[in-house]
């Protein structure tokens, strides 16, 4: 029995809340003798929103976790039995605002805040990589990880802005803005996260999807003092029918890694039947394409033929540079085959 999961809706209508219960289990052997069991229960009480007379919007959650594990010859944990319970209540408040003065548009304005109390410890993480931004800052597990509860307290506000057409859908202009305050800094969070500090980065975000054909995203971290972006992301998406094209670009320095990358993914529908896919990565930091990608593809009902080319430039200690010309077949429902021209 190497692994299960179950997740289940034990109240649906409990004092204005629900109840959810989740378990998993995973017996994992690897390198012949290193053996880890663990088992992992959560009990998670969430509330339905309400409105106070001013008009906040309030809801308040709580979240216990009971986390077993036993191991052999293993680096985290050891041959003694493990079990820990946590728990971590959450209050979330936010005053929504509208603004329908407009013809051609609504302004709709966000502030939020999120406030997470957890009164046990945490097992040390804090070299574990965990990439925070505005659309997961303000949920209860944003670090991510499934044995702990993020330790201590703290506060998370933040500002949401979006102006939405009336006359075109999913034509808009979204900005978000998000922080992390808490008492005192927590050694076991995650460093590269910045939620470790009593002021965390400044997380934003801005999204451009009112242009013909054209969508715009930007992403960043900002230290404190704003005085260094440690995290930077720019997407941009053109959409021509049966052309499509996305390009990105990131860039971390600081606390938040080393990377300067620039990616783009092109795709050009000859037809219904076929198309052509083309996708190159390019490293700046070190000044190398990693690789480039070229395929066609034949669409039928039942059938996906394709011959695909690909190149890698990439090489350290355990990676190569490849080329490889493969010629693909994927039959519906029955199989899949693919065969390396090159071999």
């Amino acid at each position: 029995m190497p692994y299960y999961n179950l997740r289940t809706s034990l109240l649906d209508d409990f004092n204005n809340g629900f109840f959810n219960f989740n378990s998993s289990f995973s017996n994992e052997l690897v390198n012949t003798n290193n053996l880890r069991t663990k088992l992992n229960n959560d009990l998670n009480f969430e509330s339905l929103s309400f409105f106070s007379n001013n008009g906040l919007k309030n809801n308040i959650n709580l979240y216990l976790k009971n986390f077993n594990v036993v191991a052999k010859k293993d680096k985290t944990y050891n041959s003694n039995v493990r079990s820990e319970i946590m728990s971590l209540i959450e209050m979330n408040t936010s005053y929504p605002l509208i603004n329908e003065n407009y013809k051609n548009h609504k302004d709709y304005l966000t502030p939020r805040a999120s406030l997470k109390f957890n009164p046990g410890s945490m097992s040390n993480y804090r070299n574990e990589e965990r990439t925070i931004n505005v659309d997961n800052i303000y949920s209860y597990n944003r670090l991510g990880l499934t044995d702990v509860l993020e330790t201590g307290k703290s506060i998370t506000i933040g500002l949401d802005y979006k102006k939405e057409s009336l006359s075109q859908i999913n034509k808009y202009f979204e900005a978000k803005l998000a922080t992390v305050y808490r008492d005192q800094e927590e050694g076991n969070i995650p460093i590269n996260s910045s939620l470790n500090k009593k002021n965390s980065n400044l997380f934003g975000s801005v999204s451009i999807n009112n242009l013909n054909n054209i969508n715009l995203g930007y992403n960043f971290s900002a230290s404190n003092d704003l005085k260094k972006f440690e995290y930077n992301s720019i997407k941009f998406d053109l959409n021509l029918k049966n052309f499509i094209s996305e390009t990105s670009f990131v860039e971390e320095n600081g606390i938040m890694g080393n990377t300067n990358v620039i990616e783009n993914k092109t795709l050009y529908e000859i037809n219904e039947k076929n198309r052509l896919s083309f996708n190159i990565r390019r490293n700046r930091e070190i000044d190398l394409t990693e690789y480039y990608n070229l395929s066609y593809e034949y669409r039928d009902d039942c059938l996906i033929a394709g011959i695909k080319y690909n190149k890698s430039f990439y090489q350290d200690r355990d990676l190569k540079p490849s080329e490889n010309f493969l010629f693909t077949i994927t039959l519906f429902p029955i199989t899949n085959f693919e065969r390396n021209l090159l071999d």
